[in-house]
């Protein structure tokens, strides 16, 4: 084999009234790989506000099924100081940080977007009673 990348002319393909862009790519030792990229529009958009009431305490969101991006990221507090949260994929990881989990801080949102999958819950967590997350997104 010559070379390896992505060819210059995508397959497109339909299925289940689903546009799917598919690269074909040659892998270092010729084989043929091939990546799915779900390309059908959001067109749907939803935001939420979760109150993080009590401290360290853990809170959940399920996002709509059918969810292709998000964004969230958490407030400011009313008296202009910054919030941390903890924010995990699975119950039981951020009332009392357990791995795997992650941080958020005012002004770095957390970013997902290409998404095709089915329910998405979020568990929330701060050690800031009050704070509040934002969630932005499209289905």
């Amino acid at each position: 084999m010559a070379g390896f990348g992505i060819t210059s002319e995508p397959i497109c393909a339909r299925v289940e009234g689903e546009n799917y862009y598919i690269p074909l790519v040659c892998n270092r030792d010729g084989y043929l790989a091939i990546r799915i990229v779900n390309t059908t529009t959001a067109t749907t958009p939803f935001i939420y506000t979760i109150e993080l009431t009590s401290a360290n305490t853990e809170y959940s969101v399920a996002l709509p099924t059918g969810t292709r991006q998000f964004s969230m990221q958490p407030r400011t507090m009313p008296d202009g100081s910054e919030v941390t949260v903890r924010f995990a994929f699975e119950p039981g990881k951020v009332a009392t940080p357990t791995e795997p989990y992650a941080t958020m801080k005012n002004g770095a949102p957390y970013n997902e977007y290409n998404l095709y999958c089915g329910v998405i819950t979020i568990y929330l967590a701060s050690s800031t009673a009050g704070a509040v997350v934002e969630i932005v997104g499209w289905t």
